[in-house]
């Protein structure tokens, strides 16, 4: 759902000539943390410092494709870690267009969008496009 969304994401913002604020946003809640043993409960000992620059990491991955394709976009990447639907949605009152990915499940689910989607659909101080991704 993302590469659909930041391919339409660049494409627009080469077609307004504007910039692009790449936003992504993390949490521990949905991070796998490794689980040793006993005297190691899950999401006690989480790294944040570590955590962030994997997120980094992925970040910059998936903007090097796009950037590449388009290198009349000036694009800043924004790393949050926070809670997404607030996070977009905040983003969103500076925004001239909110673009976000979807991941689409196919048949009558695939109809459905998410929660997050629908947040951003129904609340979001700027337009709004949901991308989906190919299956």
């Amino acid at each position: 759902a993302g590469a659909a969304a930041g391919e339409f994401a660049f494409a627009e913002a080469a077609l307004r000539e504007a910039p692009l604020i790449a936003l992504h946003v993390w949490n521990t809640w949905s991070e796998p943390t490794p689980y040793e043993g006993p005297a190691d409960p899950p999401n006690v000992g989480v790294d944040l410092g570590r955590l962030r620059e994997k997120h980094h990491r992925r970040l910059d991955e998936a903007l090097a494709p796009w950037r590449a394709a388009h290198p009349e976009v000036s694009v800043e990447p924004l790393l949050e870690r926070s809670r997404v639907r607030h996070t977009l949605l905040e983003a969103a009152k500076e925004a001239q267009l909110l673009v976000a990915g979807a991941r689409g499940h196919g048949g009558f689910t695939g109809m459905l969008l998410g929660s997050v989607s629908q947040a951003l659909l129904y609340h979001a101080d700027c337009p709004v496009t949901v991308v989906r991704g190919e299956r």
